[in-house]
């Protein structure tokens, strides 16, 4: 009977250790992140998350568009690794998706991106990820954004 009682204090304590170990050492699954693009580039405007003027969509605009009146530089908001590069939605721009832990960044609508990015590759915040796509409209023949 103390064998049993000494192996089952002896599970207990170590279940207690393991669980400690695992709660306490865990990462968080916080993400710190910088813009899209150096300050220097800084955007001209915006349409934010939510937004419901120009977006039929019932939940909102479902990301940020930063726009421009030139081809600024855009920039990973994060460390990560690129999960997929595609064409956007049948258009000639391009989507970089990077995984970052536990979150997705799409860096989409693109006129072009980093060639030296393929799928897998581990990039670092504030590496070169592309250009974003001019979309004129009206008499603004230079309307750059990108959607993030």
């Amino acid at each position: 009977m103390k064998k049993i009682f000494f192996y089952l204090t002896f599970f207990v304590i170590f279940i207690i250790i393991l669980a400690s170990y695992f709660l306490f050492t865990k990462e968080s699954n916080s993400l710190e992140i910088i813009l899209p693009f150096p300050l220097e580039n800084e955007a001209q405007s915006l349409i934010p998350m939510g937004e419901t003027i120009d977006h039929s969509n019932s939940m909102g605009h479902p990301g940020i568009d930063f726009k421009w009146n030139y081809s600024a530089k855009i920039i990973s908001s994060a460390e990560g690794k690129v999960k997929t590069i595609k064409k956007h939605k049948g258009e000639d721009n391009w989507d970089v998706i990077v995984r970052s832990g536990d979150y997705i960044i799409e860096y989409q609508e693109l006129a072009s991106y980093n060639l030296s990015l393929s799928e897998g590759t581990v990039i670092e915040k504030g590496s070169f990820i592309g250009h974003p796509a001019n979309y004129p409209v009206g008499d603004y023949r230079d309307n750059y954004q990108i959607h993030w």
